[in-house]
């Protein structure tokens, strides 16, 4: 399913500098568990911007953008015991779950509420380890047997008493109000790790760096973030080529997964192509969400060190012979990974991919490296499978 709500900022040239409470201010979308707000006041603190964040461009354009995502977001700890009438619902050949969630007293907290994205499965696994049974149920048209099942360990005492964090969103549809479970975490993870903090840490993270830096692209959903931070600075790398470098940022509340921070790059040529890389096999620095401030601090002290990646980007990129014509052999191996590419989203990009490969060999036409990926990056029009298209081109290309 898509996001219930999502976002993209790219930046335009605008000058306009964030504020010191603007920075700040993102931290005011808090995390709400069980009725109280954790605070952030503490992370302001431990995390302080340096010179005001002057070094990023970019910024106030995408505070603004980040702010549009307006969605109620709340996470409840619930016993299995206040989970009532859980049905199992085949939606669009889809299977998810719906219940209501009420007290110990048996009051009505949560009505109706529905599961969304991967959240039926981690339910049915968190409690009862049954996904794929049901899901076999399913496609057997036996969802009744599993119904059943269901109905019958919700009130054994080893099951009933098991609890965890559901995390809710509320929204509004066709004029009616609707509550989905996005996800369901461990009571370990009592996170205020939301994609508030994790953007807020990385502009302190940039803003710590030497050098001037461009938020050229950011992608924000209800449930998921991606920041691209770029080198204002080029480097040539070749006649007539340059080299940017960055770091990708990428965090989703959806499980206790981390936010991670990892090295890009990008080639231009004097016409102004442009081609995107990600290493997605090394991450700098992450921030996981079971980690201590202490902990996060010593992570983040990584990204300190960029210049030494930025320096061994430079050499491996000077090494590559961008102007020369890909041979067949290499086309070989970069239709190897991209059919790699697996997901039902990405099955309309990885055939236009493989077509545009195929009518190289056929029209034998030379393209240099910088000329194909530029081809490429005009087939792909979806920013959340681009990025992972652009990882397996940085796989492809350090291998040249």
């Amino acid at each position: 399913m898509t996001s219930l709500i999502e976002k993209e900022y790219h930046y335009n040239n605008d000058n306009r500098f964030a504020s010191r409470k603007e920075i700040e201010d993102i931290l005011t979308e808090q995390v709400q568990l069980d009725d109280e707000f954790l605070d952030n006041s503490e992370m302001k603190e431990k995390f302080p911007i340096s010179n005001d964040a002057k070094n990023i461009r970019g910024l106030k354009g995408a505070i603004e953008t980040f702010k549009e995502i307006d969605k109620r977001k709340y996470d409840v700890t619930v016993n299995l015991s206040n989970v009532r009438d859980l049905l199992l619902t085949k939606i669009d050949n889809k299977l998810e779950i719906k219940f209501n969630i009420v007290s110990n007293e048996g009051r009505m907290l949560i009505p109706n509420a529905h599961s969304l994205y991967s959240a039926r499965k981690k339910f049915l696994d968190h409690f009862f380890a049954m996904n794929k049974f049901t899901l076999r149920a399913m496609d057997n048209e036996q969802l009744d047997i599993a119904q059943k099942t269901l109905a019958e360990l919700q009130i054994k005492e080893q099951y009933f008493k098991n609890s965890g964090v559901f995390r809710f969103i509320d929204t509004t549809e066709n004029n009616k109000d609707k509550t989905y479970l996005r996800a369901i975490i461990g009571n370990g993870y009592k996170t205020i790790y939301n994609n508030a903090a994790i953007f807020y840490m990385s502009i302190v993270a940039i803003s710590r760096l030497e050098g001037n830096y461009v938020l050229d692209w950011m992608k924000v959903t209800d449930s998921t973030i991606a920041i691209s931070y770029m080198q204002k600075d080029k480097v040539p790398v070749a006649p007539g080529l340059y080299l940017t470098t960055g770091i990708m940022v990428e965090n989703s509340e959806l499980g206790t997964d981390a936010g991670t921070f990892k090295v890009q790059f990008k080639i231009s040529n004097k016409d102004g192509e442009t081609t995107r890389f990600i290493n997605y096999d090394e991450e700098i620095a992450s921030i996981n969400h079971g980690f201590t401030f202490a902990k996060i601090k010593a992570n983040l002290n990584a990204l300190l060190q960029f210049s030494s990646f930025q320096d061994d980007i430079i050499r491996a990129v000077k090494r590559i012979k961008w102007n020369d014509t890909v041979n067949s052999e290499q086309l070989n191996i970069l239709t190897a990974e991209i059919s790699h590419l697996r997901g039902n989203e990405t099955a309309d990009v990885r055939a236009k991919l493989l077509d545009e490969i195929d009518t190289y060999e056929q029209t034998k036409k030379a393209f240099s490296i910088l000329e194909l990926f530029s081809k490429f990056d005009k087939i792909v029009s979806n920013n959340s499978i681009k990025l992972v298209v652009e990882g397996k081109f940085y796989k492809w290309l350090k291998n040249l």
